[in-house]
């Protein structure tokens, strides 16, 4: 018999409370989250900053961005994500990123995704501007318009990457995406998309550099439908952890949410965190 936890708003707040009421057996709880990726994320860095045990957490989707839920399987139907929830006999592990703000002192874990550059700079436009374009029905004329203007404005950047004991520069960079091998396709840019595993224990980092306007369409078209590509400006990495170093200021994402424009001086690890439903429910 297992009790769940409702998370909601004030995440911090409730898990803080709630751990410190000691007459629940923690080790028959988890954590019910009702929300979508972001209330889902802030849940996961809640649980792991203020719990020693790693409570597993359960998803019934009910945001804007239900990229996760769609990817792993969980319905977005709540009766049938509930039973997807009840029906599960025991807790699995899914890869999740850790990473470490050294200039900052900042600490944290993300699900799918920690991008910087330009599908930050278009996820934040689409945020912004998307609302106009979606009253008039023009959601494409929309996509382009903020893809031209990610184009145009989003410059080069330097970025310095230790990876697998050597390292590697790249001087004109315009995109940087840390991603766990879980599916992290985000239907807010289709800039993204990922490839392996859920459970492979490894980190894929990717950089986009040299990017000129045709390079720039064509991969934005083959995201949008969903297909990966091999371009020589893509290069592609793997490993447990890294170092990586951006000295200018630039738009940064973790799992869909915005953060401010920053320098970046990141260590990233590959970590796993305990997800209770079934896919097969």
């Amino acid at each position: 018999m297992y009790q769940a936890v409702l998370c909601n708003h004030n995440i911090d707040f409730l898990v803080r409370s709630f751990l410190k009421k000691t007459d629940y057996q923690l080790e028959q709880t988890i954590c019910l989250v009702i929300g979508g990726n972001g209330t889902l994320h802030d849940s996961l860095n809640a649980l792991k900053k203020h719990s020693q045990r790693q409570l597993p957490l359960a998803l019934i989707p009910a945001g804007k961005n239900n990229s996760f839920a769609k990817n792993m399987g969980i319905s977005l139907n709540p009766s049938t994500a509930f039973k997807q929830i009840i029906t599960t006999q025991q807790a699995i592990n899914y890869d999740i990123g850790s990473y470490i703000e050294t200039t900052h002192k900042t600490e944290g874990y993300f699900l799918s995704s920690y991008n910087i550059g330009l599908e930050a700079y278009f996820a934040s436009l689409n945020a912004q501007e998307n609302l106009f374009f979606n009253k008039l029905h023009l959601e494409l004329i929309g996509y382009l318009y903020n893809l031209l203007k990610t184009y145009m404005n989003q410059e080069s950047f330097s970025v310095t990457l230790r990876i697998n004991g050597q390292y590697e520069f790249f001087k004109k960079a315009y995109l940087v995406s840390v991603h766990t091998h879980q599916p992290c396709f985000d239907p807010r840019t289709h800039l993204q998309v990922p490839l392996g595993h859920a459970n492979d224990g490894q980190l894929e980092f990717l950089v986009a550099e040299k990017m000129n306007i045709f390079k720039f369409l064509f991969l934005a078209l083959m995201a949008r439908m969903n297909k990966h590509v091999r371009l020589p400006s893509l290069k592609q990495f793997t490993s447990k952890r890294a170092h990586l170093i951006i000295n200018s200021l630039e738009f940064g994402e973790i799992d869909g949410q915005e953060e401010s424009n920053r320098y970046y001086d990141l260590n990233f690890e590959i970590d796993y965190y305990p997800f209770w439903f079934s896919s097969q429910s």
